[in-house]
């Protein structure tokens, strides 16, 4: 199973990708003006954001059957960072999904 071999919850990039974020997530964008609320907590894990971004693209490939430069893909992937505690995700105009072959390299590495 992918993300065993990631040290990030797994069930969080599952649902990013799904469209169905953790319930704790959209509590804390509610609030945009106040960035967090109490519930939420970045999970901190030793992760680089190029681990994390693939986890979510593989995540997105089973749930949606392909991968393509969307915004809503982009907006997985920075979610996801923010869950992790990243900073300075590349805005859509500069980022472009890692290519399969890196994903499964990635994945592969970590198991």
């Amino acid at each position: 199973m992918i993300g065993c071999c990631l040290s990030t919850p797994v069930d969080a990039a599952y649902k990013i990708a799904r469209g169905d974020p953790p319930e704790w997530l959209v509590r804390a964008l509610e609030i945009p003006f106040l960035g967090v609320d109490e519930n939420y907590w970045p999970i901190h894990p030793e992760i680089s954001q190029e681990e994390a971004e693939a986890l979510v693209i593989e995540c997105w490939r089973r749930f949606h059957g392909s991968v393509e430069r969307c915004h809503d893909l982009w907006e997985a992937c920075r979610i996801h960072w923010d869950v992790c505690g990243g900073e300075d995700f590349p805005p859509f105009h500069d980022w472009h999904p890692l290519a399969e072959e890196r994903v499964r390299e990635i994945i592969e590495r970590g198991r």
